[in-house]
């Protein structure tokens, strides 16, 4: 019995310590990686060098061609005591004895790198010995917001505009992420809205007409020649029936939209807000919409008005090749995510469409 807890006892002790030392290494190798980081961030070049081993490596690609740097090299790239707006931060570490992999980021704002390290143990020190970078290009946290001009439904007395709830919710959403948002029209300068009477009883509403300069930038929205797509990580289309008479032909924003599209940037659209994208053309010549899954306000949705409207959005979006699918029940929620196109059938879907595009871009950015 005693030989018995003797040897537990003697197990425990190894295993305590061989965590402990574990626990060693990795605060040491912390330490290189550190010296790397803040060597890099603040210009210290003696502080890089300690980071590194004397015959230490770079290796990544630029501008898809295999680029070695020798870290002497490197270190001569770096203007001693220039600060870098950069942040840097340990991702991972594996400990092998005395060889370790690391990863860490090095994150500028709009740009990051991804660094693999390799690290040895020489001489009771831990250095880096080579490092693969991988630059990854980030999408700003910004959002682009399409609203419509388009003030009457058709030749009747009735409003058309945008519909408010779809600019409110989807705002409030992004901007609880971080995300800001500009607005932009096929005329610029004031929008056409609809549905304010939502402000009086919706708090999310409410909240946003609380808002003086959200109200200015609904007053002084961008026309599409103002737009610099590099700020916008994704565009959206507020629905509205004011859309479907300003937004399908509007050559700028179909323009803009593919682009994005094809910059690796997030579309989305809802409600009636999909008409915007019926002409969108890729530079390949095909329609961003071919094939793609998607949907938007139904022609049971819309009956009432159909003789009104100069088309029924369902039909037109079948016809440009989209697989289209809707809710069970008018007026229920449904959003369709498509490689990196957002669409919502209904107002219900506004929010949810704003949750599927951060979906998508929070993945980008990975």
């Amino acid at each position: 019995m005693y030989k018995l807890s003797g040897l537990i006892l003697g197990l425990f002790i190894v295993v305590s310590a061989q965590a402990q030392s574990v626990k060693q290494e990795k605060k040491a190798i912390i330490q290189t990686l550190n010296y790397y980081i803040d060597g890099g961030t603040n210009g210290d070049v003696a502080m890089l060098r300690k980071a590194f081993h004397a015959d230490a490596r770079l290796q990544g690609i630029r501008g898809n061609q295999y680029k070695l740097l020798p870290i002497d090299d490197y270190v001569k790239m770096i203007k001693p005591g220039k600060k870098s707006n950069r942040k840097g931060r340990v991702v991972t570490i594996n400990i092998m004895k005395n060889i370790a992999h690391a990863e860490v980021l090095i994150e500028y704002p709009n740009f990051r790198f991804v660094d693999y390290m390799q690290l040895l143990k020489v001489g009771g020190e831990w250095k880096i010995v080579n490092k693969i970078y991988q630059g990854q290009k980030l999408q700003p946290k910004k959002i682009l917001f399409v609203v419509t001009n388009h003030e009457k439904l058709g030749n009747t007395d009735k409003k058309a505009g945008t519909y408010l709830p779809e600019i409110t919710y989807p705002f409030e959403v992004f901007n609880q992420k971080g995300y800001q948002v500009d607005f932009v029209s096929p005329k610029g300068g004031m929008l056409a809205i609809n549905g304010i009477a939502n402000a009086a009883v919706d708090e999310t509403t409410r909240h946003f007409f609380r808002d003086k300069q959200r109200l200015n930038e609904l007053r002084k929205t961008l026309s599409p020649d103002q737009v610099d797509i590099d700020q916008y990580a994704g565009i959206y289309y507020v629905g509205g029936k004011g859309t479907m008479w300003d937004f399908p032909d509007n050559k700028k924003l179909q323009q803009i939209t593919a682009k994005m599209y094809e910059s690796n940037k997030v579309v989305g659209a809802v409600c009636h807000g999909p008409a915007g994208l019926l002409n969108v053309k890729l530079s390949d010549g095909s329609y961003l919409l071919a094939g793609k899954k998607a949907t938007g306000y139904s022609n049971a949705e819309d009956a009432k008005i159909k003789h009104i409207l100069p088309f029924l959005l369902e039909d037109s979006l079948k016809e440009r090749g989209v697989k289209y699918s809707k809710a069970a029940k008018k007026q229920a929620k449904h959003v369709v995510v498509s490689e990196r196109l957002v669409t919502g059938q209904n107002p219900a879907s506004a929010a949810g469409v704003a949750e599927e595009m951060i979906l998508l871009l929070e993945n980008n950015n990975k």
